[in-house]
């Protein structure tokens, strides 16, 4: 659910923007990023003939854009999303029947009127332990210092005092420092969209953990997590810094489809180039992934379900996963995101999600 304060609404900039027709590249990876691309142009303007006619052409130069765009629609329907709208158009282009195989299975842990055996006691007593130990955990303390916040599942817009806007991905925590002489936002937990407005005599600068965002106005995407930093921008330029020391060291200047990641306590970076309609996509409830590993899937997809999510050990939390994932059904999302590699999904409603391998 999303909520404006204060703030009038806006359309979401990026779909459209871009169009990747131009990517013909065999590698599948760049094909799936042209085939998430196209999706999701397709969903924001589904009247737009202009649009459906480059689609077709870009399906017609290659074989491989229709199979990677059958992929692109699999996932997106595994995660809980209506039927694919476009398959009648891919359909005639690519596609092998053995594409097709069976959702992993979501489990739903419910008491049972006959005498349970042995099995489901321990499952529901392992299961009882594990909502017990995640749930006497007390909120986190950086929350206690935050100006701005969001909820479970929750996306809101802020107006800040400068005339800037600030979009807050659910479960995320910002302390901001807003003067006459001074443009700081400090993120304490989670993620924020920027649209700053622009002032070059105050540039606008964004904290997380050990980095600095230094901007005068432009349109960008700060997450902070555990491991690592990742930086994006919509529209502008931005000027990135990070080190433990007093005086951070220049890493990056940033342009529009950028995306920098940087690892927390060290020099380790990495820089890509993204589709514009890629970049904040939580603020049209989309999750996507790119080689993502699951654990960090997970960690994406906790702050939009209301209790607790487990990824038990063996292996699973190193898998890769690409796809376009719904985020209104955090479940769903988990049950597409570890079906490639065949896992499986526990849940008692709303309390605890458990992903153990196959």
């Amino acid at each position: 659910m999303q909520q404006d304060k204060d703030a009038p609404d806006r359309a979401m900039r990026g779909a459209g923007k871009r169009s990747p027709e131009d990517t013909t590249s065999g590698h599948d990876d760049d094909q799936l990023d042209a085939a998430t691309d196209w999706l999701l142009q397709l969903r924001a303007s589904p009247d737009d003939a202009d649009l459906h006619s480059a689609f077709t052409r870009w399906l017609s130069a290659s074989e491989l854009h229709g199979a990677a765009f059958r992929r692109a629609e699999k996932v997106w329907h595994l995660s809980g999303s209506v039927t694919p709208a476009f398959s009648g158009i891919w359909d005639g282009h690519a596609g092998t029947a053995g594409d097709s195989a069976p959702a992993a299975t979501v489990t739903t842990l419910r008491p049972r009127r006959s005498r349970p055996g042995r099995r489901a006691v321990i499952a529901g007593g392992l299961a009882a332990c594990i909502a017990l130990i995640f749930f006497t955990v007390a909120p986190p303390p950086e929350y206690a210092d935050a100006d701005l916040s969001s909820g479970v599942a929750e996306v809101t817009r802020y107006d800040l005092a400068d005339g800037s806007q600030v979009t807050l991905n659910a479960g995320s925590a910002l302390k901001t420092a807003l003067t006459g002489q001074v443009r700081q936002v400090t993120i304490l937990a989670g993620e924020a969209y920027f649209a700053v407005r622009p002032d070059p005599k105050r540039p606008f600068k964004v904290l997380a953990g050990d980095t600095v965002v230094t901007v005068t106005g432009t349109e960008f995407g700060t997450r902070l997590a555990d491991r690592i930093v990742t930086v994006e921008v919509e529209g502008g330029r931005v000027k990135v810094a990070s080190g433990t020391s007093g005086k951070k060291a220049p890493i990056a200047t940033l342009a529009r489809g950028d995306r920098l990641y940087l690892e927390r306590g060290t020099s380790e970076t990495m820089q890509t180039k993204v589709p514009v309609s890629h970049i904040a996509a939580w603020r049209r409830g989309l999750l996507i992934a790119d080689k993502e590993s699951i654990h960090d899937l997970v960690e994406r997809i906790k702050p939009y379900y209301p209790g607790r999510i487990f990824l038990t050990p063996g292996g699973l939390a190193g898998k890769r996963v690409s796809g376009v994932f719904d985020l209104s059904k955090p479940v769903e999302a988990l049950r597409a995101a570890v079906h490639p590699h065949g896992a499986s999904v526990h849940e008692i409603p709303s309390l605890l999600a458990v992903v153990t391998p196959g």
